[in-house]
C-alpha cells in the first residue's frame, strides 16, 4: 500500500480551494444584473468610449488656425576686413502672423471635423446599443432554451412511463416485440433530441459569459422569468411614421450627407476664385553689436493673396517699419506666379462628376435604409402571424390530446400515437417559444435604428 504523502493531499486541497474562490458560481437572475455585468467587464465598451471621446475634445480643441502663429529669431555674425576694421551684429527679432480672412475656409473645415467626431460618438452609442441588444437576446435566448429543455424533458419522461408499461405488455404477450421495437426507436429519438439541446444551452451559455467578459472556466447560473409578449400588433401600418425616425437616426446617412456637403462646399471655394486670403504679420527686431540688444525697429505688413486665381496667383503686400518712433520705410509687393495647370478644366469636369457621384450614393444609402427598412417591418409582421397561428395550434392540439389519452386508455390507438401526439405538442410550444424570440429581436432591432427606448416601440407607435 502506498504511503499517504501529506503534501500532496494539502497542495490538492489548496488548489480546490483556490479553484473554487476564482471560479465561483455567478448567478444572473434579471436582465438588469446581465447588463451591468456586462457593462463592467467590457473592456471593447471602455476603450471606444474613451476613443471616441478623446477624438471629441481633439476636435474642439483643434483652434490652431484660428490663432496667431509666432516666430522668434536670433542671428550672430561677424564680418572680418583685412584691411579694415572688423564688425560685429547681433539681432533678435519676433514676428506674429495672422490669418485675418479666407472666405470662411478654416472655419468650416473645423465645423465639417467637429461633426465628423459627433458622428463618431453617435456610431459609438449605436454600436452600444446593439451590444446591451445582444446581451438582453442571450440572456433571454438561454432562458428560452432551458423552457425548451424543460418541455423537452416533460415528453421524455411521459414516454419513459409509457416504455415501462409497454415493456410489462410485451412480457405478458399483449403487444408484438415490432410494436415494442417501433416505440423504442421513437423514445431513443426523443432522448437524443433532448441531449442535443442541452448541447445547444451549454454553447449559449459560454457566449453569454464572453459577452459579460468572464472566464470560460467560471462557473455561471442563469434565473429569471422570461419576457412574454402580452399584446401583438403589426408594424407595417406605421412604415411612414417610423421611417423619419430611421432616417434622422441612420449614422451612415449622416455621414454620406457630411461628404455630399464638404463635395459641394469644395466647388463653392474653387468657383469662388476672386475671394482673396488676408493675412496680418506685425514684428519687431532688436539689433546692436553686443548685448544688450537695444536698438528696436518696429514693422507691420498687410498681405492680400489672390491664391485661387488658376493661371496667374498672385500677391499683393504693404508695409510700413518704423524706428525710434519713425516712420522708417515704405514697402508695396506685387508678385505672380505662372502656373502650367493644363488640364485645369478636366478638373473642374471631374469634380462635378464626383458631386453627382456623391449624390446619387447618398440617394442609393437612403434608399438602402428604407429596404432594409420595409424587410423588417414585413419579417416582424409575418412572425406575429405565424406567432398568432401557433398559440391557437396548441389550444387546439391539447384539447385534441385529452381526447387521445382516453382513446389509448380505452385501447383504440397505441401508445406509439399517443407519444408522437405529445412530441407534436412539445414542438409546436417550442416554435411558438423561438418565434416569441424572434418578434422581440425585430422589435429592439427597430428600437435600436430609430433611436427609441428598448421596450418603448408600442408607445411610439400609439404616438403616431
Amino acid at each position: 500500500m502506498a504511503k499517504v504523502n501529506m503534501k500532496q493531499i494539502i497542495f490538492l486541497l489548496f488548489q480546490f480551494l483556490s479553484f473554487s474562490i476564482v471560479y465561483g458560481t455567478i448567478t444572473i437572475k434579471s436582465e438588469t444584473e446581465a447588463l451591468n455585468f456586462a457593462m463592467e467587464n467590457s473592456k471593447e465598451l471602455l476603450y471606444g468610449k474613451l476613443l471616441v471621446i478623446q477624438e471629441m475634445e481633439t476636435s474642439a480643441l483643434s483652434i490652431q488656425n484660428f490663432l496667431p502663429s509666432f516666430n522668434f529669431s536670433f542671428s550672430e555674425s561677424a564680418n572680418i576686413s583685412i584691411y579694415g576694421n572688423d564688425s560685429r551684429s547681433k539681432n533678435l527679432s519676433i514676428s506674429i502672423n495672422q490669418l485675418i480672412f479666407d472666405g470662411g475656409n478654416v472655419l468650416n473645415e473645423y465645423r465639417f471635423n467637429r461633426l465628423q467626431s459627433l458622428y463618431n460618438f453617435e456610431n459609438y452609442n449605436l454600436q452600444l446599443r446593439f451590444f446591451i441588444s445582444n446581451v438582453i437576446e442571450s440572456y433571454y435566448g438561454i432562458l428560452t432554451q432551458q423552457e425548451i429543455i424543460k418541455i423537452k424533458k416533460q415528453v421524455v419522461k411521459n414516454g419513459e412511463l409509457n416504455l415501462k408499461i409497454i415493456e410489462k405488455e410485451k412480457e405478458i404477450g399483449r403487444i408484438l416485440e415490432i410494436d415494442y421495437l417501433d416505440y423504442l426507436i421513437s423514445y431513443n429519438k426523443l432522448l437524443f433530441e433532448l441531449e442535443q439541446e442541452e448541447k445547444n444551452l451549454n454553447k449559449m451559455i459560454r457566449s453569454f459569459k464572453s459577452l459579460l467578459g468572464l472566464n470560460p472556466q467560471e462557473q455561471i447560473q442563469i434565473e429569471g422569468k422570461n419576457l412574454q409578449i402580452q399584446e401583438l400588433f403589426y408594424l407595417e401600418e406605421y412604415e411612414q411614421g417610423l421611417f423619419p425616425l430611421i432616417k434622422a437616426n441612420s449614422i451612415e446617412l449622416k455621414k454620406k450627407e457630411l461628404e455630399h456637403t464638404i463635395l459641394e462646399y469644395e466647388k463653392q471655394i474653387k468657383d469662388r476664385w476672386y475671394v482673396p486670403k488676408i493675412n496680418l504679420q506685425a514684428g519687431v527686431a532688436f539689433s546692436n553689436t553686443a548685448f544688450p540688444l537695444d536698438q528696436p525697429e518696429y514693422s507691420i505688413k498687410l498681405g492680400i493673396s489672390f491664391d485661387k486665381l488658376t493661371f496667374f496667383p498672385g500677391t499683393i503686400s504693404s508695409g510700413l517699419s518704423f524706428s525710434e518712433n519713425n516712420l522708417s520705410s515704405v514697402n508695396n509687393t506685387v508678385s505672380n506666379d505662372i502656373q502650367k495647370n493644363i488640364p485645369v478644366f478636366l478638373d473642374k469636369n471631374t469634380q462635378k462628376i464626383l458631386i453627382l457621384q456623391s449624390r446619387l450614393n447618398l440617394a442609393k444609402t437612403e434608399e438602402e435604409l428604407y429596404v432594409s427598412f420595409v424587410d423588417l417591418l414585413i419579417n416582424h409582421d409575418q412572425c406575429i402571424k405565424e406567432l398568432e397561428f401557433l398559440r391557437e395550434s396548441i389550444s387546439i392540439y391539447e384539447k385534441r390530446l385529452e381526447f387521445s389519452k382516453i382513446e389509448l386508455e380505452n385501447g383504440k390507438i397505441k401508445r406509439l400515437d399517443y407519444l408522437n401526439k405529445l412530441s407534436e405538442l412539445a414542438g409546436i410550444k417550442i416554435t411558438t417559444l423561438q418565434k416569441q424570440s424572434e418578434v422581440l429581436s425585430y422589435e429592439r432591432t427597430l428600437e435600436i435604428y430609430s433611436g427609441i427606448e428598448f421596450g418603448g416601440l408600442i408607445y411610439e407607435c400609439n404616438k403616431l
